[in-house]
């Protein structure tokens, strides 16, 4: 079932990359290529993850205050650490963490905060590893809401 709900979420992105292209909304665009990221993310294809934040922060050039960025920053976070790229692990998160990702409760950043913990401690970067899981563990410990897919 969830692998069929990730199909459909991907289908129904990429039609509101369509979509919101031929309306000339770019930042509807960028909050469809965010989600297809994260998808991307969970499926483990970090090529596409890669091309999918590009493609947002393409399109979320001429909003630099846009409450996307936080998004954005966070996946690069992740790409960065996994890389092992410290320089570009601790921009990213300092944009996300500017965006507010540890105030905000954020529940399709509960993966990439969790890559991030995970690649930061491998790496020895402990203070980023601290903060993304704490970040983590609080937002988490609220009881989470599970919507199953009926087929």
């Amino acid at each position: 079932m969830l692998f069929r709900s990730r199909e459909r979420a991907e289908a129904i992105n990429r039609q509101v990359v369509r979509f919101a292209r031929e309306r000339n909304w770019p930042q509807e665009v960028a909050a469809a290529r965010v989600q297809l990221a994260l998808l991307a993310l969970a499926n483990g294809e970090v090529r596409r993850v890669r091309e999918e934040v590009e493609a947002a922060e393409g399109e979320l050039g001429s909003a630099p205050r846009h409450a996307l960025w936080l998004h954005v920053g966070m996946l690069r976070a992740v790409l960065g650490a996994e890389a092992g790229d410290e320089r570009g692990c601790r921009a990213w998160w300092a944009v996300a963490r500017e965006r507010g990702i540890e105030e905000r409760h954020v529940p399709d950043l509960w993966l990439p905060l969790e890559r991030l913990g995970m690649a930061a401690r491998r790496n020895g970067w402990e203070d980023i590893a601290k903060r993304a899981l704490r970040r983590l563990q609080t937002d988490t410990s609220a009881e989470a809401v599970v919507v199953e897919d009926d087929g």
